[in-house]
């Protein structure tokens, strides 16, 4: 199998300047590049250019993945960390969820790249061209002040070790967008469950309210004419981020509503055992009752089963006379040791005589003791 990378970067506020445009195209030869996005794929080369200036320097999103063990995200936040870089501490780990702050001004870029265990991920290589796309949600979130993608992102990252850090609100039920980015990171659902244990519920139209209209009233007319102005000449999301920061920071306003808990990731994963051990008894379970009314059925009507047993064998597949056999050995154990055994021993001469089986079946049907 050969190696493969995929390599991709889009620009939402605005599109790129002549000037950025001459410094990505200087980053690869071979990408296709425009105003609004940067692609490349690499079947056995390699991605040589600069990510994080690249982010700095007009793209707002990055995805960069490789079958052998990268799945990096970045995201370009021009107006700061939804928390500020104190409270992005609990949920920052080296090398793997960092925030890497501009030369000037608010704004940064996070990343988020768990630690490969090297295995290989062909499966992901359809539909990775859309992937960006569908997590443009997920930027827009944190510029809002939402720390769900910043708690997710924590726990994808899996670590070693370590105190759990601030859990949003919000978890029980995730917006599509974050729903994609946990499915990209191959999430535990046990893990995530667990997680939502200690989330506080609420629906995902919901933003926790900031008292705008009093900051407005606050403000002097200077500054009403000077928002407007940003607002019809910049990027209104850039515009609207920055406020919202701006609000939150005035006022204190914590970002996003979350609980501190005292539990450790081992403490997660302990629950995400024992909730797994739970639904596999319940599954079990089901499978057993299932099992218990098929041989109900199949008891109190013989012939059905012997129809269907018919049908596989005539289909003519070495699975499929498996397949068979085992019903033929059930019918046998549910009609009891009296009528059993001689009632499917001739079902099995009449399969011989009346069909050119194979030595296969043949072979399987004597090693079951319905032929001699």
């Amino acid at each position: 199998m050969s190696e493969y990378q995929f390599v991709h970067f889009i620009a939402i506020d605005r599109p790129l300047s002549d000037e950025q445009m001459e410094f990505m195209q200087r980053q690869s030869t071979r990408a296709a590049i425009s105003r609004r996005e940067f692609t490349n794929e690499y079947h056995f080369g390699e991605f040589h250019g600069d990510s994080l200036e690249m982010m700095r320097r007009g793209f707002d999103l990055h995805l960069h993945f490789a079958n052998y063990g990268i799945r990096k995200l970045m995201f370009r936040l021009p107006a700061g960390l939804p928390c500020g870089k104190a409270g992005f501490k609990p949920y920052a780990l080296k090398y793997n969820l960092e925030w890497t702050p501009d030369d000037k001004g608010p704004g940064g870029v996070l990343t988020v790249q768990p630690e490969s265990d090297g295995e290989q991920w062909d499966g992901y290589v359809d539909g990775l061209e859309d992937l960006l796309t569908e997590l443009t949600p997920v930027r827009e979130m944190l510029m809002a002040g939402d720390l769900r993608p910043l708690y997710l992102a924590w726990l994808a990252c899996n670590p070693y070790e370590g105190k759990e850090p601030p859990v949003p609100a919000g978890l029980k039920k995730l917006p599509a967008a974050l729903t994609r980015f946990c499915s990209f990171y191959e999430m535990d659902f046990d893990l995530l469950q667990a997680a939502a244990e200690e989330s506080v519920k609420m629906d995902e139209r919901h933003v926790p309210d900031l008292p705008i209209q009093s900051w407005l009233e606050g403000q002097s007319a200077s500054e009403h004419l000077r928002l407007i102005e940003q607002l019809l000449l910049d990027d209104t999301g850039i515009v609207r981020a920055d406020t919202l920061a701006e609000i939150r920071k005035s006022l204190n306003v914590p970002a996003w509503p979350a609980t501190r808990t005292k539990r450790t990731i081992d403490d997660l994963r302990e629950f995400a055992e024992r909730q797994a051990a739970i639904q596999q008894e319940k599954d079990a379970a089901a499978q057993e009752k299932e099992r218990l009314l098929r041989l109900k059925r199949m008891k109190e009507n013989p012939a059905a089963t012997v129809e269907t047993i018919t049908k596989l064998i005539a289909q003519r597949s070495t699975q499929k006379y498996a397949v068979a056999v085992a019903l033929l050995c059930e019918l046998r154990d549910v009609l009891g040791p009296d009528d059993g055994p001689p009632f499917t021993q001739a079902v099995a001469q009449q399969i011989r005589n009346q069909t050119p089986a194979p030595r296969g079946l043949i072979t399987k049907l004597k090693k079951h003791e319905f032929l001699k």
